[in-house]
């Protein structure tokens, strides 16, 4: 029986929330949730109302490029920046220019298309192996694109973040991207083993990261510890569920 987005996610996150509770020994009840970069404003109530629905209250909805570089270690820098977060997978190629200081992400310039990651499913269907090559050569005309957009160079980035799934060739990628700006390479992703991360991964350590900060006490006061859940999950009909927790 087919369901809507609104009917799945209260299941999804009522999974999440008992997972939570039974590692932590009491009841979770606050949650990062990890949302593509646009979120209509309905999508946005739906999320709310289905994380009350089961005990959850939302302490931010968090743009999935933006939990990417959380992964990947942009909040730790204490001067101001300027960061590309570039995802290629089947499902989307995404590629996204954000500014941060010490912790506070500014969003610069962003463009998404999704036909490159439908060329890779049909060479999959068609039991084909693509290595990603194409993929990534049309994600990087899209960096320069947002670059412009931005009004800057590739000077002008300090930090690029590559995230790719199984279907493109790490290696192969990480060259064309270094190669790309002038010799500097993407970062590693500190939760990765080898320091890669796929979309997937990548993104709901982003959102621990960001539930975590919730966690310090010099946030809380003498209310206690939070007790809070990271959690990544698509808007469409697509809802891939992960868990990790502070």
């Amino acid at each position: 029986m087919w369901m809507s987005f609104a009917e799945t996610l209260p299941l999804v996150l009522a999974r999440l929330k008992a997972t939570a509770d039974q590692w932590l020994g009491e009841s979770t009840t606050h949650v990062v949730i990890a949302v593509p970069r646009r979120v209509r404003d309905d999508e946005r109530r739906a999320i709310g109302e289905a994380a009350e629905s089961v005990g959850l209250s939302v302490l931010v909805l968090l743009p999935a490029p933006r939990a990417a570089a959380l992964a990947f270690g942009l909040d730790d820098h204490r001067d101001e920046r300027v960061g590309l977060v570039v995802e290629i997978c089947r499902r989307n190629s995404e590629v996204s220019l954000m500014g941060y200081d010490r912790g506070v992400f500014e969003d610069l310039a962003d463009v998404a298309d999704t036909a490159i990651g439908e060329e890779m499913a049909d060479l999959v269907q068609e039991g084909s192996h693509p290595t990603g090559s194409r993929a990534t050569v049309a994600a990087l005309a899209h960096v320069d694109l947002v670059i412009r957009e931005a009004g800057m160079t590739r000077g002008g980035v300090d930090d690029v973040v590559l995230v790719v799934d199984e279907y493109v060739r790490n290696g192969r990628a990480r060259s064309l991207v270094r190669g790309f700006f002038g010799g500097r390479g993407p970062l590693g992703c500190l939760y990765g083993a080898d320091g890669v991360c796929d979309p997937g991964e990548a993104i709901t350590m982003g959102a621990a990261v960001q539930a975590r900060m919730y966690t310090l006490p010099r946030l809380l006061g003498d209310r206690g510890r939070l007790r809070t859940t990271g959690v990544i999950t698509t808007v469409d009909d697509r809802v891939l569920p992960g868990l990790m927790l502070p």
